[in-house]
């Protein structure tokens, strides 16, 4: 027999051990009922009865009785106890024996090349954003052109939800996009790096200096490595020229994407220019692509920094828009 054959008897073994031990529960409790009926509540009449069989039965039957009661209840008890005592939690079992808890049909159990599948797709599920702060700094305007020179600077705090794997993400790579050229610039990518939540201006630095995005993009391998229950944060910061050209079209709206579930977002803009700066912002649901977002229309001051939005709660795909003219 082999592993999968032993586990699928298992399972069927463990379905009618439980099943009769229930069909043992209701008749012992059933046996209670009788007794208390019988010799509390109906006692002289039942003795009574009983002692047509012979003298002192009754009463040496209803002792008895009584007494099988008891074990039975006690070793029971003990039964029930000592599994249980010894018995693992679902949160203590392992991360193989949590999957096939969780896709329990037989067809699962013994297929291993799927199970090796769901174990690999489940793995990037298991960290979530626990922070995520988008910190946008307006550096410069052409005014012929609505091009805007931007600093975004992206902070994430990501969690692993498990105590007993580290979190290895499925895509390594930190991707940037540019808009368009100005004097044949795209702009550039000039910070990448790791940091632990606890010691947030400590950062492990992996990569600095100013790094021209190219077309289609901008593609920098990170590798994280989240461990074992723990967290990570991780910054890029990275200098774009944008195009605001039709509020209307939403090619022409900047877009920041959240990559997993986030807890918290934040939207920060600093404009560094010696005007105001009108804002148009809106919260893009993938999930409900159907709905109006609604935008907020937002002044931004002159070498002013304004905290745009705050406790935003993103899924998957979901994204922040701004819209930004003069």
């Amino acid at each position: 027999m082999d592993t999968n054959d032993s586990h699928h008897f298992s399972k069927k073994l463990n379905r009618f051990i439980r099943g009769g031990f229930k069909w043992v529960i209701y008749a012992y409790f059933a046996l209670i009922a009788a007794y208390i009926i019988f010799f509390v509540l109906l006692k002289e009449w039942t003795i009574c009865k009983l002692e047509m069989l012979g003298t002192g039965f009754g009463i040496s039957f209803s002792a008895s009785l009584f007494e099988d009661l008891l074990v039975f209840l006690f070793l029971g008890v003990l039964g029930a106890i000592v599994p249980v005592a010894f018995q693992k939690l679902p949160n203590e079992e392992s991360y193989h024996d949590r999957i096939l808890a969780l896709m329990n049909g037989d067809n699962v159990q013994q297929n291993p090349s799927l199970i090796k599948h769901l174990e690999a797709a489940c793995a990037d599920l298991l960290a979530f954003n626990r922070y995520f702060t988008i910190r946008i700094k307006i550096l410069n305007y052409i005014p012929s052109t609505k091009v805007f020179k931007l600093q975004t600077e992206l902070k994430h705090i990501t969690t692993n939800m498990c105590n007993d794997i580290e979190f290895i993400p499925k895509d390594p790579n930190i991707i940037v996009y540019p808009d368009v050229a100005v004097d044949g610039n795209k702009g550039y990518v000039n910070y990448i790096g790791t940091f632990k939540p606890n010691e947030p201006d400590k950062f492990d630095e992996k990569l600095n200096g100013n790094h021209p995005i190219p077309d289609p993009h901008f593609k920098y391998k990170l590798g994280l490595k989240i461990p074992k229950n723990g967290e990570l944060g991780w910054l890029t910061r990275f200098v774009i020229w944008s195009r605001f050209e039709k509020i209307e079209e939403t090619t022409s709206w900047f877009s920041v994407f959240a990559d997993r579930y986030t807890q918290n977002v934040s939207l920060i803009i600093e404009n560094l220019l010696d005007e105001d700066v009108k804002l148009d912002y809106r919260v893009y649901l993938y999930k409900d692509d159907t709905r109006d977002p609604g935008t907020k229309d937002i002044i931004l001051h002159s070498q002013k920094t304004e905290l745009i939005d705050t406790n935003i709660e993103l899924f998957p795909n979901d994204k922040f828009e701004i819209f930004l003219h003069i």
